[in-house]
């Protein structure tokens, strides 16, 4: 069996991104946000432990939040993105997986004169691919850190079937394998489409809700936290579990810690 950990967007650097223990800042005024982000990376700690050992780590994009040039950097603890990448690694290095894949995220936060995820990717000895390929046990499965979204909640299962017909006219034209499965993120919420020509989900996010830009500022949308696992007996025998908090209205207004109900048990 091979066991494949699917993370993405963690946005390390943004107020509510996934930050490890020693870099997460405490104040008078940001003390209710330094006890969010505690406890969203706790939880998503304490998940990963359950899992080990991890064959494959995919990390789907937006490693790092970048300088937040839209917002003058208001929505970031650190807007230096050195420390955005040391801690990237920090958390990725602690999974502890025997092999690491990255897809480049979008360019607004990692970079666009600079791809700064390859500077995470070279810590595991690899570079982030635009689509990452693999095919365990026979099951073909890509990922790709963009995915077109829907405005609307109903229509967010038509988002990914678009992108799965994609995948197969490529595929007709002789230029890609179809995949079995498809695994899109970006969109920071979960979602997936089942039928007989695969599988196709959209993943959670590692960034959480308050002061993102997908938090209460500018968006009202659903948005959800927590990643993905595979486990790849065969082509024919695989399973998957999502691995996700419940938010609450009063952590999407930064008032307290979310709570522990996982969503999908």
């Amino acid at each position: 069996m091979t066991r494949i950990l699917s993370l993405s967007d963690l946005h390390c650097g943004n107020v509510s991104g996934l930050t490890p223990d020693r870099f997460n800042p405490d104040s008078e005024v940001g003390h209710k946000m330094h006890l969010y982000r505690a406890a969203l990376y706790r939880w998503v700690t304490q998940e990963i432990d359950k899992l080990r050992p991890i064959d494959i780590c995919v990390v789907n994009g937006d490693t790092i939040d970048g300088k937040g040039e839209k917002t003058g950097g208001l929505e970031q603890f650190t807007v230096d993105r050195t420390t955005q990448i040391e801690m990237a690694v920090e958390f990725c290095k602690w999974v502890n997986a025997k092999e690491y894949c990255f897809t480049y995220g979008t360019a607004y936060h990692v970079g666009h004169e600079d791809d700064w995820e390859n500077r995470v990717a070279s810590d595991f000895n690899t570079r982030p691919e635009s689509i990452i390929e693999l095919s365990p046990h026979g099951l073909t499965m890509k990922w790709r850190h963009h995915s077109g979204g829907a405005a609307q909640f109903q229509n967010r299962a038509g988002a990914l079937s678009r992108q799965q017909l994609n995948d197969i006219l490529w595929s007709v034209l002789g230029e890609e394998e179809r995949a079995d499965i498809l695994v899109y993120s970006h969109v920071h919420h979960f979602d997936v489409v089942i039928n007989r020509f695969g599988t196709v989900f959209a993943t959670p996010a590692l960034q959480g809700l308050g002061g993102s830009q997908l938090g209460t500022r500018r968006m009202g949308g659903i948005i959800d936290f927590g990643f993905l696992h595979f486990d790849v007996r065969s082509k024919e025998d695989w399973s998957w579990k999502l691995h996700g908090l419940l938010q609450t209205k009063n952590v999407r207004n930064g008032i307290l810690p979310p709570s522990a109900r996982a969503l999908y048990n």
